[in-house]
């Protein structure tokens, strides 16, 4: 449930910078860095983290 609910809040999180490249730019893959330090703190398995910062 913790990854989902991070999932959840953090889906969006470089939404900006897609739209302002036309689309050229993956908010997936922008998306990862800044979500890193956020996914870092919370409980979730290594497993999990890797899973969620880097599977797009």
């Amino acid at each position: 449930m913790d990854l989902l609910l991070a999932s959840a809040y953090l889906h969006d999180i470089a939404r900006s910078d897609q739209d302002d490249s036309n689309g050229t730019d993956c908010r997936a893959e922008k998306g990862a860095q800044p979500a890193a330090p956020i996914v870092n703190k919370l409980p979730l398995t290594i497993d999990q983290k890797e899973y969620y910062l880097t599977d797009f």
